[in-house]
């Protein structure tokens, strides 16, 4: 329901996608507002859905609220990819801080490091890597909702309600926003 008010949004705003003659096929600007109205609908969804958040919940809003703002600059008036790094590890430091790491290595110093290490790589690494995929319609939003599903399965197997929510809900707001995305695209989301 709220991607055509980003769309206009953008429009109005100039966050748009130009074509030039670097790897871009369209013909046409393209708005590029539509994250923020997945994460709207996201954080939304959330909020009504999930009571009680724990630390881990906040800590991933948190983290995900401060790539939303980063990305926004990015699309208005472009960061340097050092910033843009920068930035990322700042919001994954704060998700692995609230309890969101990987666990499969000795409990021990270098073990815990080790962990957080990988984590961090994790979670930079799929935040660009989605970036990266929003280039060919639908693919990146497509990628999202599967995803989504997947992961809902797997909590719903494993027993973490709040968690399945959560992927139920990212799941959702892509599942609307892919409409829009959909070839050919009249919105992407953005960085």
């Amino acid at each position: 329901l709220i991607t055509p008010v980003f769309k206009k949004f953008s429009i109005r705003f100039d966050f748009l996608d130009y074509p030039n003659q670097s790897r871009k096929v369209h013909t046409r600007p393209i708005p590029i507002l539509g994250g923020v109205a997945v994460c709207i609908s996201f954080f939304l969804i959330s909020t009504i859905t999930i009571r009680n958040f724990d630390s881990t919940i906040k800590g991933l809003i948190f983290g995900s609220f401060i790539i939303l703002i980063a990305g926004l600059i990015d699309d208005k008036i472009g960061l340097s990819a050092r910033l843009r790094l920068l930035i990322q590890l700042l919001a994954a430091l704060l998700v692995i801080k609230s309890g969101i790491v990987l666990t499969f290595l000795p409990n021990n110093l270098l073990g815990i490091t080790g962990e957080w290490f990988l984590s961090i790589i994790w979670i930079i690494g799929i935040t660009n890597a989605l970036n990266c995929l929003d280039g060919l319609d639908g693919l990146a939003t497509g990628l999202v909702f599967i995803i989504g599903v997947c992961f809902y399965i797997i909590c719903y197997q494993t027993k973490q309600v709040q968690l399945g929510t959560i992927c139920l809900a990212l799941a959702g707001s892509y599942l609307g926003f892919f409409r829009y995305n959909f070839r050919p695209a009249k919105i992407f989301l953005g960085n």
